[in-house]
């Protein structure tokens, strides 16, 4: 079994085929659920568009 990530999913690889997990997002949640990459290291926070930088994003995302 190979695992991989891309594109924000884990993927397991295997004889059997490839498995791709997704987690669930709750959108009635209050705060940001997400955060998109920009050029400049950066991180545009979804849904409410703050540009804020790494640090910022992993304590809003709930990531240590």
């Amino acid at each position: 079994m190979k695992k991989l990530h891309f594109a924000g999913y884990d993927f397991e690889s295997g004889p059997g085929g490839t498995v791709i997990h997704r987690g669930h997002v709750d959108l009635t949640r209050q705060g940001d659920h997400g955060a998109d990459p920009l050029l400049d290291g950066r991180f545009r926070m979804v849904p409410s568009g703050d540009i804020v930088d790494k640090a910022e994003k992993e304590k809003r995302l709930g990531r240590k």
